[in-house]
């Protein structure tokens, strides 16, 4: 299993080359410096929970899509799409 800043890394990696950003682009965008994001794709910084919202919003990314282990997001359901197990009467 990777370590957490590491997968990160690498989402947010993969998420800018995808959109053809260069870190320094996407430092613009976020508001960050280009070294900050460089050390982030490495796995070297420990970004504060404000700090990944600004990159998975730069990213044009649910900030979910930057902490899956797969890089993947799947489909939020809504919650009366969900099926509930709950007695409908708690005793």
């Amino acid at each position: 299993m990777d370590n957490p800043k590491t997968q990160f890394g690498r989402n947010v990696r993969r998420l800018r080359e995808a959109l053809g950003l260069t870190q320094e682009a996407l430092g613009a965008a976020a508001g960050l410096d280009r070294s900050y994001v460089g050390g982030v794709e490495r796995g070297e910084r420990n970004p504060s929970l404000s700090t990944i919202a600004q990159l998975a919003r730069a990213l044009q990314a649910p900030v979910t899509q930057t902490m899956t282990s797969s890089g993947s997001c799947r489909p939020t359901l809504r919650i009366a799409e969900r099926q509930r197990p709950f007695p409908s009467r708690i005793v």
